[in-house]
């Protein structure tokens, strides 16, 4: 498993790509909803299929979004991107009269 940070534009990309057996593609559109779930039925019984969807879900809140990419066999890679706000620093001056 490989963990990335980086920045891009405006936004902070998070990613995780791993080198395990994928998701095969009807299963890949089905992941970030409640409870769905890919894989076979012992790898559904390890999980709720809450965690991609909890994933997507914080991720709107915060204007950004979970992209996933998978190829069969080779590996998946997940991608969080949100967007950096950067607030102005400067401080209100206080009128003392």
């Amino acid at each position: 498993m490989t963990l990335t940070l980086r920045g891009e534009g405006g936004d902070l990309v998070l990613g995780v790509t791993d080198t395990g057996r994928g998701i095969l593609p009807g299963d890949l559109a089905r992941l970030g909803r409640p409870f769905e779930q890919a894989g076979a039925p012992e790898q559904k019984a390890a999980g709720s299929g809450l965690g991609l969807s909890l994933v997507k879900a914080l991720a709107g809140l915060h204007g950004g979004e979970l992209t996933l990419r998978s190829r069969p066999w080779e590996g998946t890679e997940a991608e969080v991107r949100l967007p950096v706000v950067v607030e102005d620093q400067t401080q209100p001056e206080l009128d003392l009269s």
